[in-house]
C-alpha cells in the first residue's frame, strides 16, 4: 500500500472519532478538591457545607455534620451519577460541574431511587457549592 494511501485511511478514522466524540457530548467530570456553599435537606433552611473530594472520597462538613464517604463516579452518564457507601448502606446521587460550580442530589431513603432531578426534598439532599479559591 502506498504513503498516500495509509495516510488517507488515517485521516478518515480520525475523522470518524472526532465525529462520534462530538455526537456522544462532553463528559461530566469527577471533581476534585475543596468547595464551599450551601447544604438543603427536605424542608430544612439550608446551612454552609464544605466539601473536600480527594482520590474519589468525599469529605462533607456543616452545621453538626461531618461525614467521610468513599464514593463510586460515573462521569459518562447524563448527569453525571455518584453513589456513596456510608456504614454498609449505599445511597444513589446524581451531580454536575459547571465551572467552579458543583451540584450533587442523592437520596437519604432506604433502598430509595436515584434522584432524577437536582431538588431537595423529604427524602433528597441538594448540596450546591464553589470551588474554593
Amino acid at each position: 500500500m502506498r504513503l498516500e494511501h495509509v495516510l488517507c485511511v488515517v485521516v478518515v478514522v480520525v475523522a470518524v472519532a472526532n465525529a462520534e466524540l462530538r455526537a456522544a457530548g462532553p463528559k461530566t467530570a469527577i471533581p476534585t478538591g475543596k468547595w464551599v456553599g450551601l447544604w438543603a435537606e427536605g424542608s430544612e433552611m439550608m446551612s454552609k457545607v464544605a466539601i473536600t473530594i480527594k482520590d474519589g472520597d468525599i469529605d462533607i462538613r456543616g452545621g453538626c455534620r461531618a461525614i467521610g464517604m468513599a464514593c463510586t463516579w460515573h462521569p459518562a452518564a447524563k448527569p453525571g451519577q455518584v453513589n456513596f457507601q456510608l456504614l454498609g448502606k449505599v445511597y444513589r446521587g446524581i451531580y454536575s460541574v459547571d465551572g467552579d460550580t458543583l451540584k450533587i442530589c442523592w437520596s437519604t431513603g432506604r433502598g430509595a431511587a436515584r434522584p432524577a432531578k437536582f431538588e431537595k426534598g423529604t427524602d433528597q439532599v441538594l448540596v450546591i457549592v464553589r470551588r474554593e479559591r
